[in-house]
């Protein structure tokens, strides 16, 4: 017991001693004033390192970059660009959260998207930005506040109530595999026949390619110039969200002059089974926030001729119709912008196994459009559709194979059938993209675009990272109507027929790595 006792002290003793040397030296390197150099270190990070203005307010800055490689083959040509991915692109934002008391809190929200090339706007002639698709953009600038029983009430610049609505997918396929099909390879050019495009004559000696042609993203919906109308996009809002209730969430948001939308949530699990879906409604009637074609005054204007801002649906505003005939046709006040649009989605994966099942379905209605393509083509196209739809559906299997962190495997299809040809709230005319037609007016009255494919995400857990390949076969169809004019702008000849365009094949393999 004694010489137990003596062992213990003698180790207490010598650690002591460790101590004191190992002080010693610490001193002797720091020059003999520890203190002050500490002092002096903590006074040059303060220095250098990035402050909050206040300690009041939390601030997260928070962020991700997703950049992949393009391969692509329109039935003539393949190539291979390197694009931002536009189903999740790059950005980094700043979150900021205060406590005022135990039931309320207020905060801000402020994003910005980062691209070096659309995904979805690249085309035969383009592999990289072009001037309207800008490398920055404002996604989020916002504040909130909020009660714990109440809900959350946002104002700014943000999402609308039905944002992602068509999106409620419970696996991780959708940082490739999205329901908006567009951003994935929308922008190329469509082939009929093996053309690409119209070429001009008036240049001697030379086949120079015109770039107003038909997309691929032409052939769906134009609504916010998404594959998934139905789905809300970012504006000036003010928007409400409920506190949860047995897995319901509701939402609501008004703005720009004007629209409001409504959204109604769900997620939950049982025994194992997930759940998750949404369905949302939205009424446009903005006829203020679209401008004239650029560098041309309204006394010039002819009729319908409008363009919408950017941002805006791709709905018609008759809005400012200078033409007196046309004025009297709309109505002595015109019309504004009249759409409404549904959009819904839902998913449920079995956890055990990790087999899953996605599915999304949307609509817009625009009643404006009939009357615009009637003003356009002298009254001939009273019958073109003024609706635009899909659906998509997914299935596939998300499971921890490797332990690196979740592997996806989906497969998917997508039906898109649109109404009458808009571009941005014009009425498209395709005389160009058929030049031997022998018509001098050709419209689009309905397209269909089916979309097939499939893909796989692999989750790098220990660094936060996706790594993704995807495959994708578009094919599409539209019903056309050619008018021949005489001198005076009189039909005097018209016929239909419909065009089937060659199949389009893209491979999409990236990363996206969050911070």
């Amino acid at each position: 017991m004694i010489g137990g006792l003596k062992k213990t002290t003698s180790r207490f003793a010598i650690a002591a001693a460790a101590s004191v040397i190992a002080t010693s030296a610490m001193a002797a390197d720091l020059g003999g004033n520890c203190c002050a150099d500490l002092e002096e270190r903590i006074a040059e990070l303060e220095a250098t390192t990035a402050r909050k203005g206040n300690r009041r307010v939390s601030l997260t800055v928070y962020g991700q970059v997703n950049e992949g490689v393009l391969w692509w083959d329109d039935g003539e040509e393949s190539n291979a660009y390197v694009v931002t991915n536009e189903n999740s692109r790059t950005r980094f934002g700043f979150r900021g959260d205060a406590r005022i008391n135990p039931e309320w809190s207020a905060g801000f929200l402020l994003e910005v998207g980062v691209r070096i090339a659309n995904s979805g706007h690249v085309n035969q002639f383009v592999d990289d930005n072009v001037a309207s698709i800008d490398a920055l953009d404002l996604r989020h600038s916002a504040w909130y506040i909020e009660s714990n029983r109440l809900g959350r009430v946002w104002v700014g610049h943000t999402n609308m109530a039905t944002e992602g609505i068509t999106e409620i997918n419970l696996s991780n396929a959708a940082v490739i595999g999205a329901v908006d099909v567009n951003n994935f390879a929308g922008g190329f050019f469509v082939r009929h026949n093996g053309r690409l495009l119209a070429t001009r004559t008036d240049v001697p000696d030379t086949v120079t390619p015109l770039v107003t042609g038909l997309r691929w993203r032409d052939l769906t919906s134009q609504f916010f110039g998404q594959a998934n109308p139905g789905d809300g996009t970012r504006a000036n809002l003010v928007r409400y969200v409920s506190p949860t209730f047995s897995g319901f969430t509701f939402s609501a948001s008004w703005g720009e002059d004007d629209f409001w939308d409504v959204a109604l949530r769900y997620a939950n699990e049982f025994n194992g089974v997930r759940v998750a879906g949404g369905i949302g409604y939205q009424k446009w009637t903005d006829g203020n926030s679209f401008d004239l074609v650029r560098g041309v005054g309204e006394e010039e204007v002819i009729a319908g001729v409008l363009t919408g801002s950017q941002g805006e649906p791709g709905c018609a505003d008759l809005h400012r119709l200078t033409n007196p005939v046309d004025a009297a046709i709309a109505g002595a006040e015109g019309h504004d912008v009249d759409c409404h649009a549904l959009g819904l989605s839902g998913s449920v994966m079995h956890v055990p196994t990790g087999l899953y099942l996605f599915g999304a379905y949307g609509f817009v209605e625009d009643e404006n459009r009939r009357l615009l393509f009637a003003l356009q083509s002298d009254g001939e196209i009273l019958n073109a559709d003024d609706r635009d739809e899909f659906w998509y559906v997914q299935a596939g299997i998300e499971k921890n194979f490797t332990g690196l962190g979740n592997t996806t495997i989906y497969g998917e299809y997508y039906k898109g059938e649109a109404g009458a040809g808009l571009s941005s709230g014009n009425v498209r005319n395709l005389a160009i993209f058929f030049p031997d037609s022998g018509f001098d007016e050709i419209f689009m009255t309905s397209s269909t675009l089916e979309v097939w494919g499939f893909g796989l995400v692999q989750q790098i857990d220990a660094a936060a990272m996706d790594l993704y390949i995807g495959f994708r076969n578009y094919s599409g169809d539209a019903n056309l109507l050619g008018l021949e004019l005489s001198g005076g702008g009189d039909v005097v000849d018209r016929a239909r027929r419909k065009v089937d365009f060659d199949d389009f094949q893209a491979v999409f393999a990236g990363a996206m790595i969050r911070f």
